[in-house]
């Protein structure tokens, strides 16, 4: 077997990259600012709907944790590094399940560019009521809520997922771990200790609870390869099989 460490590994990221990086990041900061601002405006509404708001942010988190889970389940089961526009990302998702620790050593402003133009695709139709004309009602502000709840945590989901490669918090983050809200390593501790083909979702593992038990993953991989013939997880399986010790 190929020795662990000798895994084709992605290219430094270049100034021109992390220029992009920043770049992409100020249209979806100037709108999460912008929702702040909003909310805190009309805070009034807020004090008459807060046990909604309680709701909306729960929302907010599956919703964002789905996001991850479709992310995560899309670049562990499909594509190889030979496309060149996917080959960073596929290059990181392999070598995470050979070094899961690797993971650490990507600092969060790498990640926070490309997950800023998800979250806000995903999360513009929610937040859209700041930009209608007259005061909110509770169901407009309740969404720009949400949408900036999820927003924040599509951003950060990578840093989510990094706790579930440490040991368990203390403090708040712990009590957050323990009561699912927060990625935990002994729910995503269960992605990595079979096949890598469950358990994807990372911002708090809440939207598997849903989704994965039914077999949703199965059903769309089985679609998939119905209309296209490719086959689920074959190349993650060939990187397992030639570079794993």
């Amino acid at each position: 077997m190929t020795s662990g460490d000798d895994y084709p590994r992605a290219a430094p990221y270049s100034r021109s990259e992390i220029a992009g990086h920043v770049a992409v990041t100020v249209p979806n900061s100037a709108v999460a600012l912008l929702a702040v601002l909003w909310l805190a405006w009309h805070r009034g509404v807020a004090a008459a709907i807060w046990p909604w708001l309680v709701l909306a942010t729960l929302v907010g988190t599956v919703g964002a944790d789905f996001v991850s889970g479709v992310l995560h389940w899309m670049f562990d089961t499909w594509f190889d590094e030979f496309r060149p526009q996917l080959r960073r990302m596929v290059v990181v998702v392999r070598e995470h399940h050979i070094r899961p620790g690797a993971i650490h050593a990507t600092r969060w402003y790498h990640d926070a560019g490309p997950l800023s133009v998800i979250a806000l695709g995903v999360n513009l139709p929610l937040l859209a009521p700041m930009f209608l004309p007259g005061p909110p009602g509770a169901l407009g502000y309740a969404a720009v809520w949400t949408g900036l709840v999820a927003d924040l945590c599509i951003v950060f989901m990578l840093e989510f997922h990094k706790l579930g490669h440490k040991p368990w918090a203390r403090g708040p983050l712990g009590w957050l771990q323990r009561a699912h809200l927060l990625c935990s390593p002994s729910h995503h501790g269960a992605h990595h200790s079979g096949t890598h083909d469950y358990n994807y979702c990372i911002v708090n593992g809440l939207s598997d609870h849903l989704i994965s038990r039914p077999g949703f993953w199965r059903a769309l991989e089985w679609v998939i390869t119905r209309l296209t013939g490719a086959q689920p997880r074959q190349n993650d399986r060939i990187w397992l099989e030639k570079y794993r010790r």
